[in-house]
């Protein structure tokens, strides 16, 4: 094909390409094209579930944790022979009616003035007989180290000194067949002493959030996402709570905490009242976290889509004609 002379003096293309169109395009596309930047991303499709092993046998004591990654997180439970990774999700099997408890380890992500979404997906199992409580927590749990293996109690001494937030029902008002409207709270650590993570509700003090005239309510193989957004601004963490799925609607509050900010997660906690009579189990679909990009990387896009839109009507100009 040939060129010809462009009047800055450059060689172009004399015939537009397929390749060309295509470029220009891509650059021009909306900014928003981009999404969001993936910190976190474990679909559990790896049938890592601990130490490389998919944890369908394990004891008290082995297998232990290996090191989590952006795609590999590692989990341990409060029994043994629970929680099974396969490459439909991670089952969570509820085999006993009493509290069952499962913590997940990522690598460290620390929230700054562009906003942080935590999402855990899951679906539930059969109904069971009973309802109980469910609570979430997003903490810090790096000062006195991680439970290593499965086969804890309600009090470790691993949870001494973390920091960061808890998500809870209030009441009872989770699986078992209940229809009664769920509503959440959220707390913030404040007994960080306590070696107690989700077992005593006391530990967390006072709610700093609720959400408010939302509808809908846990109901037996449905899937939802629990997701949490925070952005530091100013001195002041700005936490919003949603959940979604099923018939659930308006579950969604903003709550802020500008006392003594947690800003650094690397656990997600998740304890179950009442195990079985809840639901039967709980299949992890995913776990994510993501990161609106920086200001300066959108002016990078819009930049890119400027120059690729100038070279494509360039191109056009000095193009023969038919």
């Amino acid at each position: 094909m040939k060129n010809q002379q462009s009047s800055a003096g450059g060689t172009i293309p004399a015939r537009l390409t397929l390749h060309h169109v295509l470029l220009g395009l891509a650059l021009t596309a909306p900014l928003g094209a981009w999404g969001q930047i993936v910190l976190v991303n474990d679909n559990f499709a790896d049938t890592d579930r601990i130490g490389g092993l998919n944890g369908s046998s394990t004891t008290s004591s082995s297998p232990t944790i290996a090191t989590a990654t952006s795609t590999n997180m590692q989990w341990v439970v409060n029994g043994t022979s629970q929680l099974t990774a396969s490459a439909s999700g991670m089952l969570w099997n509820m085999n006993s009616t009493s509290n069952r408890m499962a913590i997940g380890y990522f690598p460290t992500v620390t929230v700054g003035s562009q906003a942080v979404t935590f999402a855990f997906t899951f679906t539930t199992g059969n109904s069971g007989a009973t309802a109980n409580n469910l609570r979430f927590a997003l903490v810090n749990g790096s000062a006195a180290g991680y439970r290593t293996t499965d086969g804890f109690s309600s009090t470790d001494a691993s949870y001494v000194g973390d920091t960061g937030y808890g998500f809870f029902s209030s009441g009872s008002t989770v699986g078992g067949g209940n229809t009664t409207n769920l509503g959440l709270n959220t707390y913030e650590r404040v007994t960080t002493s306590s070696n107690d993570l989700l077992g005593t509700a006391s530990v967390w003090g006072t709610a700093i959030g609720s959400s408010s005239g939302a509808t809908g309510y846990f109901a037996a193989n449905t899937t939802y996402t629990f997701s949490v957004q925070m952005s530091h601004n100013a001195g002041t963490l700005s936490i919003t709570t949603s959940l979604t799925g099923g018939n659930f609607s308006g579950m969604n509050y903003t709550t802020s905490d500008s006392t003594s900010p947690v800003l650094s997660f690397d656990t997600l906690a998740i304890r179950v009242g009442g195990g079985s009579n809840q639901f039967s189990n709980y299949n992890f679909e995913s776990f994510t976290v993501s990161q609106i990009p920086e200001p300066s990387t959108y002016a990078a896009f819009a930049g890119l889509a400027a120059l690729g839109l100038v070279a494509y009507r360039r191109r056009r100009a000095v193009a023969p004609a038919n």
